[in-house]
């Protein structure tokens, strides 16, 4: 945890003061000093403010209130996340005895003083009616503990004394607003206001001390925790399951939670997994009786549109029999699927709200033994999920090591917060991009070809595995990959000719990811030789890249996509020499044809299981995203002296001799990856030329 430092500080006030004023500088300050301490704030919860002067483009001095924007990270956000309101306007507010949702955000946007695209907190009015100058809402693990258990109320004023307000749970918007002001009123000189199932808030004129109050306060509760808890409760002996174990089930749990959906072409939005297995957590899992003391509510609100209300939890798992536990899976699955959809029906008879229905299978899988199985449409997402999850079941073990019994909220008012227009706003932040929630594995990734496709795939919200031999190219294709696209590329060390190799980076996908939704299937070397020249021994290495990779490749990647159950994606990238062989290249032309008919093959017994597999066949694709072909750098030289030719003048020769007089670039054949794996077309077993157009290589 960071500690107050007015070095620091003044690094802010140099940075931000002169251009948004001191105020705003400090707010930033403190505001990421609250944000970066996980015990308080996770993921863009929480929120600040500061009461400061707001000065127009004609130089007038408007009375403001800067409120950190709705879903803006406290741990990152610098002041153009906060969004100036017209303070006298707020205040007239309060005069009112009833202001509805969207009348309300109406009140804020029109009381915005500058124009941003995103909204305020939605606890802006409660920032705007505390008369302070600096305002602290966190939802902190040790406040949570205290308030979500039974006598939270009588809990929380032993724990922290009469420094603090205690209000029970309210919608957040208007009505909790004018409860807090009001509360204020009768006890002007309260140093907090604990919200049960909620958070915390303190305030001040002075931001140390509003500040320094929150730690003051979260730590007295953690200090109540611990004297009141008994750490041995939750010391049960267990046997960590392996890895080959998690390797084989998360499959069919990340199948298991994929969202069923109505296109025919895509009938199924997969999810990203992330799996919580620390001795912690399986310890926690693993009590007898866990299920009860560990499963009830979400913690807050705040979480719902991360983590629904509650987890899915397998009774008994068969950890040694596969195929009793996918059914318990499945049973599992379906059954949460049924609750939650119960659970919505009534919330929209009861509120009217008719906003459509989430998927109803769960975001969080409990399975003791193997772990917290916990999932995203993002990878980012399920990151979230997985910390949330971390978060709750801590606050849910101390609760039951108190000697006490958990209580969240009352799942009515969860579905009112759960389908509200502002959280719908922070869902709709989720990227929508075409291959969001996918995986993919693409084999030589760090050459031209493939390096464009992982970048391609990449721009399109997939998370990809690029996989080449380990060494100075794949170093820099990870530098520079997750430069660009940070934890959304992970560069992993694979050899295509080494069965073991091959099983062993699909079981690693499997434990980061849960499993994989494309395979680009694009290594492959040359090596050129008249026939009569060609050893036993050259044809055979390059055989065994080339089909045999590809083989081995598929073998492991389909079992995947079949344990998952959800379809797939195989793409093979082929070559235009496989219908028109090029003199010398026997070797090459050879095994890609091998392995062209190997992908022919596996659309005919994929397709029933919903896999299309499909081949791309380019032609003289001498470079990509700043690397050099290794196919052309063996066969370059030798093509080169036999036509008289230097390096630029081969490009052009190969450029000129398509009907459409144009270079084929790896962003091409990358496109076409992308073609395919997006399903424009309903296809499967196609070979897309792309050539600039070779009648010689056309399919015949």
């Amino acid at each position: 945890m960071k500690r107050w430092s007015n070095r620091e500080l003044k690094k802010y006030i140099d940075r931000y003061a002169h251009e948004f004023g001191e105020a705003l500088a400090i707010r930033v300050y403190t505001s990421q000093l609250l944000g970066q301490d996980p015990d308080l704030v996770l993921h863009g919860g929480g929120n600040t403010s500061v009461k400061a002067s707001f000065v127009t483009l004609m130089g007038e001095s408007i009375p403001a209130v800067f409120v950190k924007g709705s879903g803006w990270d406290m741990a990152t956000t610098g002041p153009d996340g906060f969004v100036p309101l017209d303070l006298n306007a707020l205040e007239k507010l309060r005069k009112l005895d009833q202001l509805e949702d969207t009348a309300m955000f109406d009140q804020l946007r029109l009381a915005m003083l500058h124009p941003f695209p995103f909204n305020p907190s939605i606890e802006a009015l409660a920032h705007a009616w505390i008369g302070k100058a600096y305002v602290d809402h966190t939802h902190a693990n040790a406040i949570l503990t205290l308030t979500n258990q039974e006598n939270g109320e009588d809990i929380v004023k032993e724990a922290l004394g009469d420094d603090v307000i205690i209000r029970p749970y309210i919608h957040p918007g208007f009505y909790l607003s004018k409860d807090l002001a009001d509360a204020l009123d009768t006890s002007p000189n309260i140093r907090g206001i604990v919200l049960m199932h909620h958070g915390l808030f303190t305030f001040d004129d002075d931001p140390r001390v509003s500040y320094e109050t929150h730690l003051e306060l979260v730590a007295r509760a953690r200090q109540y925790i611990d004297k009141k808890a008994s750490r041995s409760f939750f010391t049960v002996e267990f046997e960590k399951a392996p890895d080959s174990a998690i390797t084989r089930v998360a499959p069919i749990v990340r199948g298991a939670l994929a969202e069923r959906a109505k296109d025919p072409n895509r009938p199924f939005r997969p999810v990203i997994l992330q799996i919580l297995r620390d001795e912690e957590t399986l310890r926690m899992i693993g009590h007898p009786d866990s299920r009860r003391i560990l499963e009830g509510s979400v913690l807050t609100a705040d979480f719902l549109i991360r983590t629904k209300p509650w987890m899915a939890w397998i009774e008994s798992p068969e950890l040694n029999d596969m195929e009793t536990l996918s059914r318990q899976i499945e049973e599992t699955v379906l059954d949460f699927a049924e609750r939650y959809r119960i659970y919505y029906d009534q919330g929209v008879q009861r509120t009217g709200r008719d906003f459509p229905m989430f998927n109803p299978r769960p975001r969080i899988l409990v399975i003791p033994g193997l772990g917290v199985f916990c999932s995203g449409t993002t990878l980012k997402e399920a990151t979230i999920t997985a910390d949330l999850s971390r978060v709750t079941l801590k606050v849910k073990r101390d609760i039951v090591a108190m000697g006490a019994t958990y209580r969240g909220i009352d799942e009515d008012k969860l579905f009112e917060m759960e389908y509200w227009g502002p959280q719908l706003a922070k869902l709709a932040k989720i990227t929508n991009a075409l291959l969001a929630g996918r995986i993919a594995v693409i084999t030589g990734a760090a050459g031209a070809i493939g390096s464009a496709i992982c970048k391609r795939l990449l721009e399109e919200g997939c998370v990809v595995v690029g996989t080449d031999l380990a060494g100075e190219r794949l170093s820099a294709l990870e530098a520079d990959l997750t430069g660009r696209f940070g934890e959304n590329f992970w560069a992993l060390p694979m050899d295509v000719t080494d069965e073991t190799s091959v099983r062993k980076a699909f079981e690693a996908i499997n434990l980061r990811y849960g499993g994989v939704d494309i395979l680009i299937s694009n290594a492959g070397i040359a090596f050129v030789k008249p026939l009569d020249e060609l050893e036993i021994e050259d044809f055979q290495r390059v055989q065994r890249v080339n089909v045999e990779g590809a083989l081995l490749f598929l073998k492991w990647g389909i079992k995947v996509l079949k344990a998952q159950g959800t379809g797939g994606d195989v793409v093979h990238i082929s070559t235009k020499n496989v219908p028109s062989p090029g003199a010398s290249f026997g070797a090459y032309s050879a095994t890609k044809a091998a392995a062209h008919q190997l992908a022919r093959v596996a659309s005919l017994e994929l397709a029933p299981f919903g896999i299309r597999v499909n081949n791309l066949a380019p032609d003289a694709v001498f470079k990509g995203e700043g690397r050099k072909s290794g196919l052309w750098e063996v066969c370059g030289p030798e093509r080169m002296k036999a036509r008289g030719l230097d390096e630029q003048g081969l490009e052009e020769y190969y450029k000129n001799r398509n009907l459409l007089k144009i270079q084929v670039r790896a962003d091409h054949v990358a496109n076409g990856v992308v073609f395919f794996v997006t399903r424009q077309t309903p296809t499967t077993g196609a070979t897309l030329p792309i050539d600039g157009g070779l009648p010689d290589a056309t399919p015949r």
